[in-house]
């Protein structure tokens, strides 16, 4: 009779050591296809990023450019005032552009820090 128990705990921490490695192997796939997701997540917003910052230093060089003409027409003489006003107010909108991409690169860099930090969480736990 106390064999028989024996036996019978024993097939049960059997069963129980069967579904902690079942519930283990799945778990570890959940992890490894949510890294994997997240590989990808980080991968398109350095993407994005690099495009941001790409873009920020365009319309920096747009800005640079501007005054340039600006400065020139101004001391060439050549330029009438309407020119000058045009220039202006292409330098504001540069400017202004060059500072909305710069909030936009802030803007996905700190929501790409965001999705690192709960990933690590995920992975500590």
């Amino acid at each position: 009779l106390t064999v028989g128990k024996a036996a019978q705990a024993r097939k049960m921490r059997e069963e129980e050591k069967t579904l902690l490695l079942k519930d283990a192997a799945e778990e570890k796939i959940r992890l490894v296809a949510d890294a994997a997701h997240l590989e990808t997540s980080l991968s398109q917003q350095t993407s994005i990023v690099t495009k941001l910052g790409e873009m920020v230093t365009g319309s920096k060089a747009d800005v640079i450019d501007l005054r340039q003409q600006m400065g020139a027409a101004v001391l060439e003489g050549q330029r009438s005032s309407e020119l000058v006003a045009e220039l202006e107010a292409q330098l504001e909108k540069q400017a202004a552009r060059a500072a909305a991409l710069q909030a936009q690169l802030v803007e996905v860099e700190v929501v790409g820090a965001g999705k690192g930090d709960r990933y690590l969480e995920g992975v500590a736990k």
